[in-house]
């Protein structure tokens, strides 16, 4: 039992610390012909750790544009890798039609990478957009806080089945694999 709630916990883990660590805006609009930049905002845990721009409708099969640790530069884009303020900085150039697809800004590490995905528009317009982050985009989804709680209360259930099995009532519980409450009144 008490390996299954550790595998349980580690899901929980797993999955709150693959979706956090790199924030970049989910969609740009750019001018056809212009070059655009793109920051990808990333924790300063991975400050150290190789980046890339790549493209492709889905991130596990996508291929890589310009990368950090190769040459930074290529005739389509090129990136800069800001370590002290956390920030990969990718400029696409002279931005054609068949450009406009889905792109993914990702931080290379050992297990799951993790990465973030932003839709690139063409448009004919002669602005040049270039965009940041949100700025709350560190504040944590529902989703994210949810599974803490859960992961909180796994663990305390775990931890706290072993106590409650030396009180009358918890027993038949404990040996049923349950978590066994008790309130004073």
């Amino acid at each position: 039992m008490r390996n299954y709630m550790l595998f349980i916990s580690f899901f929980f883990v797993s999955e709150a610390v693959k979706w956090s660590g790199i924030s970049a805006p989910p969609m740009l609009t750019g001018s056809l012909g212009a070059p655009i930049t793109v920051r990808c905002q990333y924790d300063l845990l991975y400050k150290d750790h190789p980046k890339y721009w790549c493209e492709g409708a889905f991130y596990e099969l996508c291929r890589i544009v310009v990368k950090t640790t190769e040459p930074r530069e290529n005739d389509k884009a090129s990136i800069q890798d800001d370590r002290e303020n956390g920030v990969f900085t990718v400029t696409m150039k002279a931005l054609q039609w068949r450009d406009g697809r889905q792109y993914w800004c990702v931080v290379s590490r050992k297990g799951r990478n993790i990465f973030a995905g932003v839709f690139l528009k063409i448009v004919e317009e002669e602005n040049i957009i270039t965009a940041k982050p949100e700025e709350d985009s560190k504040t944590p989804d529902g989703w994210s806080v949810l599974r803490w709680i859960m992961f909180a209360a796994l663990l305390a259930c775990s931890v706290t089945l072993g106590v409650y099995t030396k009180f009358p009532g918890c027993r038949s519980a404990a040996k049923a694999n349950r978590c066994c409450l008790r309130f004073n009144t």
